[in-house]
């Protein structure tokens, strides 16, 4: 590898590496001089952060987490791959536009979807429910899903 390319290697390397670096760093901060702007990376470092966090109990909200992402894929598997076994076995007249349509779902940033979707959420009386991410996490995920595996299956 050419000295140049290595230049570019390490700096992309600490492209990746210096938010999570700054995130480790800011965690061990007291929330007053994390929050400071401009931020200030040598303030007294403390475990007060850490010490709150496992006083608490956390075992319902990562019991939750995990609720959520296992049942959200199991679901998307299961919605899937009959979905893309069948989309690859039968020919579609127009594949390009059912594949724009499964890929156009990506375009949209999950983030511009965030307020439409809470309000439905809220005026379905759906808040705080862990069928709730359920649903939204197999939604999200299933056309890209289809997508990938309908090209699998199709080879």
């Amino acid at each position: 590898m050419s000295p140049l390319w290595t230049f570019v290697a390490w700096l992309a390397t600490l492209a990746f590496f210096a938010p999570v670096a700054w995130m480790v760093l800011t965690s061990f901060h007291q929330e007053a001089d994390a929050a400071t702007n401009p931020p200030t990376p040598l303030a007294p470092l403390t475990l007060d952060q850490y010490k709150l966090l496992f006083s608490r109990d956390i075992t319902p909200f990562l019991l939750n987490s995990a609720m959520a992402s296992i049942l959200s894929t199991l679901l998307v598997l299961a919605l899937a791959v009959p979905a893309a076994y069948a989309l690859s076995i039968k020919p579609v007249q127009k594949w390009t536009d059912v594949m724009f349509f499964f890929l156009s779902t990506k375009f949209l940033p999950a983030i511009a979807a965030l307020l439409p979707v809470y309000l439905i959420v809220k005026d379905a009386g759906m808040l705080d429910n862990v069928w709730t991410l359920v649903i939204l996490y197999t939604a999200m995920n299933l056309p890209i899903a289809v997508w990938m595996m309908r090209s699998f299956l199709a080879e």
